[in-house]
């Protein structure tokens, strides 16, 4: 109820392409990718993968969100210095902060 629906459409999603396609590909390479003697709790183990992606989901989900805040930031600023210099005719940043 609190999250919007592409929020919950796009848990369910990761949580099915995990579970479902994911782990048990990994689970498969055992003694391959890792060792077969180890347990699947250890780090350097199927849960060492676990880990390392979800870390790299939610920095990446981080990183494309600052990226987009930033790029909408500067578009708006860079839109509202475009205005003021077809106002006033002229050519300087300070124009940006004048109002």
């Amino acid at each position: 109820m609190i999250c919007p629906h592409l929020v919950n459409l796009s848990l369910l999603l990761g949580a099915v392409l995990s579970w479902g396609i994911m782990w048990p590909l990994i689970h498969g390479l055992k003694g391959h990718w890792y060792s077969a003697a180890l347990p699947e709790s250890s780090m350097k183990s199927l849960q060492g993968y676990k880990v390392f992606i979800a870390i790299t989901l939610i920095l990446g989900d981080r990183l494309y969100n600052f990226v987009k805040v930033i790029t909408s930031t500067s578009r708006a600023i860079y839109a509202r210095y475009q205005k003021k210099n077809a106002n006033t005719g002229k050519c300087d940043i300070r124009n940006i902060y004048e109002n």
